[in-house]
Formats: C-alpha cells, sequence, structure tokens
C-alpha cells in the first residue's frame, strides 16, 4: 500500500534516512573496530609474505566500506530534500582514512 496523504509520505521518507543514517553510522564504527585489529594483526606479523596478504586484505576491506558508505548516502540523500529541508545531504565518512 502506497501512502497518498502528505503526513504518511513525509514519516516515511524520515524513517528510511533515520535507518540509511543508523547504516552509515554503523559502518563507520565497524570499519574503526576492523582497522585497529587488522592493525594489531599487522604489528605482530614479522613474516613479509603474510604482511603483503595483510595489507592487500587491508586494502579490500578499505574499499569495501567506501563503496557501502557510498551507497548508504546515496540512499540518505535519495529522500527528496523539499519534503524534508531540516536535513541537509550527507557525505561518506571519513573512517578509516
Amino acid at each position: 500500500m502506497v501512502p497518498t496523504r502528505p503526513a504518511e509520505v513525509r514519516w516515511q521518507q524520515a524513517a528510511q534516512q533515520q535507518r540509511a543514517q543508523g547504516q552509515i553510522q554503523q559502518n563507520a564504527v565497524q570499519q574503526q573496530i576492523r582497522q585497529g585489529n587488522q592493525a594489531q594483526i599487522r604489528r605482530n606479523t614479522t613474516d613479509p609474505n603474510l604482511q603483503r596478504q595483510q595489507d592487500q586484505s587491508a586494502q579490500s576491506q578499505q574499499q569495501l566500506y567506501q563503496n557501502q558508505q557510498q551507497s548508504a548516502v546515496q540512499r540518505y540523500n535519495a529522500t527528496p530534500a523539499g519534503q524534508n529541508p531540516g536535513n541537509a545531504p550527507v557525505t561518506a565518512g571519513s573512517a578509516g582514512r
């Protein structure tokens, strides 16, 4: 069922934005934890081959994180700004950069 009343539409848009914003924040926290774990493992690794693999893994994780954030930002910004003038568009966070 598609709501036809403007108040229902605004409420659904606000809920969608809140979910997307929560996902953006959750992604950032998970990435910070992941980076901390990777850094600790990297410090304790002496084998150059393993270090290289860990570096590549970290790079892949960073790319995945950036893609997740960009997707969440696009969902957040997809809500028409005119319907929700109090919410400015957001950009991907800088966690892990």
